[in-house]
């Protein structure tokens, strides 16, 4: 018989000496590293509205500010989407108060927030799209709509040896309630 089977041993968590005596360490308790470097997000003042002009120069040269990164400064693809593109880090149009336009990295989470409130952003406000039928007109959609197919769809279900005949199935309903 196994000897390593442990139903119904008690068995004490692996830190639960350190955390009931205090010993165990918690994030807050490691010191940080020298050189950590503390970020901030400059966010949008508007919704929907198209970005104009970004002047982050103030931003740049505020004390502690060490690097401030913007669309330009992504390589490659720049949006989050896991699936589908429309999720981007930065955008060139701003569609809700608080999106992320950039962000500071420096020496002290204070200076990288005082830095992010330096900048100028100048918006072309856009008209709001209020309700559905708005939205129809325009074709204005959360997401765009996307189609994944796989195969040939219809030739397999035509092919089907098994088929869901909805004339079928609405006669046997009628019969059976006949009966």
């Amino acid at each position: 018989m196994n000897k390593e089977i442990f139903i119904n041993e008690e068995k004490p968590h692996e830190s639960s000496v350190k955390h009931v005596t205090g010993q165990a360490k918690y994030i807050d308790d490691i010191p940080e590293p020298p050189g950590t470097l503390y970020g901030a997000i400059g966010w949008s003042k508007r919704a929907h509205a198209v970005i104009k002009k970004i002047n982050l120069e103030q931003v740049e040269k505020s004390e502690g500010v060490v690097s401030v990164i913007t669309a330009k400064d992504i390589p490659g693809r720049n949006d989050v989407g896991p699936v589908y593109n429309g999720d981007p880090i930065f955008p060139k149009k701003a569609e809700y108060f608080g999106q992320p336009l950039f962000a500071v990295a420096a020496t002290s989470t204070e200076l990288a927030r005082k830095a992010v409130l330096k900048a100028k952003i100048s918006y072309k406000s856009l008209k709001g799209i209020n309700n559905i039928q708005q939205a129809l007109k325009k074709k204005s959609f959360v997401l765009k709509t996307n189609k994944i197919n796989k195969g040939e769809p219809l030739k397999r279900i035509k092919e089907s040896r098994f088929k869901l005949i909805l004339q079928q199935v609405a006669k046997n309903i009628l019969l059976l309630k006949a009966t």
